[in-house]
């Protein structure tokens, strides 16, 4: 009785949802469409968008410059293979990197280029239509009657789980779909599913739907490559896996202006990190040139005593994509007399820097983790941390929870989990500098960040709790189980800094992953990349870039190339060694 009960329920849910889809239609109609698109010229072309239909005088004229510019460079050649090139998320940057890379191997390689961006996404198809792309797909949401009958096979398939690890572990055609469902509520409701709700029902409707549409649209075009960057959530997680099921090559971007590009070739590298250095390719860098390296490598980042908020690649310790715009600054640390001062602590026990993660992003972005989302890992952690007393323990909140904004965040879990009698467990303060704690902490924590290099690179241990692109590497205290997890951290107090060795593996780390490994996009400006970026000045700025594009092009082109002649994972920027090392 309770069966149908719910079964009849799921009408009005599914019926509430769809009245929700119609309202981001309305609202797209009226705060998008209507504030963008010039409506005068739109009914002068016919009720259809070309480069002059927009309002923004700076995109149009991007659109024909570009224009112009793709038509001299491209030769007209009968093209047999195929290119898939998407554009999922609506962000210019998003788009222009990934046209960028797929013009790019066009030219060289005679590939027909196919665009694959999501209904109403003007701006998305006229870029494409730029670098001459005209051939384009639509990633749609199909009509009501198949989401009824997508949101009826999500309902009975996951009214006979009742364990979110089920869900979570759960593959269909050989695609991740539990994972791919739990990431997408993580994300967009903005804390873990702890049951099986409507809402993952309705999540895993979608991603039942996107196996199926992905199948057909990649068995239908058999491209050669896929070029598809962002491998998290809907319907990403799917195009990416169905695209390496099928035998396609996968090419993804990480970063903005200076980015690294990662070959996927085959299904079972679905799980790796777009940053992961292969452990040939990094032996291999510094067997041959490990002298090298580190004369670069200290000059860049570690020279007279320089605070890593002045390095040029990364932007300092503890620092992300998302905070280079900013232009906060940030208290220092003085002495270690004002830093015991502030924290209250009263003792020589060692300090531990445990470095939290943005709870709602790259929980699967590793082949593993001891902990099943970042939110665990922290709560589990604190929990084991409560008992030892021995040691002052520091938590740093991610720079990035703000750009999210989740209901679930550092601070609320460390009131939740952290009474007033735990006095030897602190929060960092938001508007001081992590840089500055570099010389009274004898250890670091994260679960996969980047924390895990850069400390080590100081000669500071950190422990790390999985996969992530830097393990196994020889300067990372690795656990393979919570048991053992909890094992290290009992014995914190007697882990030594580490040795020359096991530094320097780090800092020839840092090198290859911030320099060796990525290359200057050409026309990218770095702009803010949430909805609400400057589009005036993205533009008007990129219009700009033109005047330097043949040089940067040039570079990209031949690294690029390089990299897809060779078949190598990642993109190898040789000169940053020597101009003579190709081979």
């Amino acid at each position: 009785m309770n069966y149908f009960l719910e079964l009849f329920l799921s009408i009005f849910v599914f019926l509430y949802s769809e009245f929700k889809k119609l309202r981001l239609h309305y609202n797209y109609f009226f705060k998008f469409f209507l504030k963008e698109i010039n409506i005068l010229e739109f009914l002068k072309s016919g009720f259809k968008i070309n480069e002059y239909s927009f309002k923004n005088k700076y995109f149009s004229n991007f659109l024909k410059i570009n224009k112009s510019y793709i038509v001299k460079k491209n030769k007209l050649k009968i093209k047999k293979d195929k290119i898939i090139v998407e554009s999922l998320i609506n962000h210019p940057i998003y788009t222009l990197g990934q046209c960028i890379i797929a013009n790019t191997i066009s030219k060289n390689k005679d590939y027909d280029v196919i665009g694959l961006i999501r209904r109403g996404d003007f701006f998305g198809t006229e870029i494409m239509k730029s670098f001459g792309i005209n051939k384009i797909k639509i990633i749609d949401d199909s009509n009501i009657v198949s989401r009824l009958i997508y949101f009826y096979r999500s309902f009975f398939i996951l009214s006979k789980m009742n364990d979110i690890k089920k869900i979570l572990n759960f593959r269909i055609k050989g695609i991740d779909a539990g994972k791919a469902t739990y990431e997408h509520y993580l994300r967009f409701v903005g804390e873990p599913p702890t049951k099986v709700d409507w809402k993952i029902i309705y999540f895993f409707a979608n991603s039942l739907y996107y196996i199926d549409k992905s199948e057909k649209l990649l068995k239908d075009i058999k491209p050669k490559y896929c070029i598809q960057s962002e491998r998290q959530f809907l319907p990403h997680r799917i195009l990416f896996q169905q695209a390496l099921k099928l035998k396609s090559k996968v090419i993804a971007r990480n970063g903005v202006d200076e980015v690294n590009i990662k070959l996927y070739k085959n299904i079972k590298e679905r799980n790796d990190s777009r940053n992961k250095i292969p452990y040939k390719f990094f032996n291999e860098m510094e067997k041959k040139y490990k002298k090298i390296i580190l004369k670069k490598s200290t000059k860049l980042f570690f020279s007279n005593n320089k605070n890593d908020n002045d390095a040029q690649i990364m932007g300092g310790i503890g620092k992300e994509v998302h905070q280079k715009l900013e232009k906060k600054i940030y208290k220092d640390f003085k002495s270690i007399e004002v830093f015991n001062s502030f924290f209250n602590f009263k003792n020589s026990n060692p300090v531990v820097l445990i470095l939290s993660h943005q709870m709602t992003d790259g929980n699967f972005s590793n082949s593993w983790n001891l902990f099943i989302n970042s939110d665990l890992w922290l709560r589990r952690t604190l929990k084991i941390i409560k008992k030892i007393k021995n040691v002052n323990f520091i938590i740093k909140s991610h720079p990035s929870e703000k750009f999210y904004n989740s209901k679930v965040t550092t601070d609320k879990i460390f009131a939740e989990c952290i009474s007033d009698k735990d006095t030897h467990i602190q929060l960092f303060p938001k508007n001081y500098n992590v840089n500055s704690l570099i010389n009274y902490i004898s250890l670091s924590i994260t679960s996969h960040g980047s924390a895990g290099y850069e400390y080590p690179a100081k000669s500071i241990p950190t422990i790390i709790c999985g996969d992530t692109f830097y393990s196994g590497l020889g300067f990372c205290i690795e656990p393979k189980s919570i048991k053992d997890y909890k094992k290290v951290l009992e014995k914190i107090p007697k882990i030594k800094k580490l040795n020359k060795f096991q530094t320097n593996k780090a800092k020839i780390f840092w090198y290859i992953y911030l320099v060796i490994v990525r290359v200057k996009m050409p026309l990218i400006y770095f702009s803010n990349i949430k909805m609400d970026y400057d589009k005036k000045l993205f533009w008007k700025n990129t219009v700009l870039n033109f005047v330097s594009l043949n040089s940067n092009q040039k570079k990209f082109e031949k690294y690029l190339m390089h990299q897809i002649q060779n078949n190598n994972s990642n993109l190898i920027n040789y000169e940053t060694l020597s101009s003579n090392i190709k081979k």
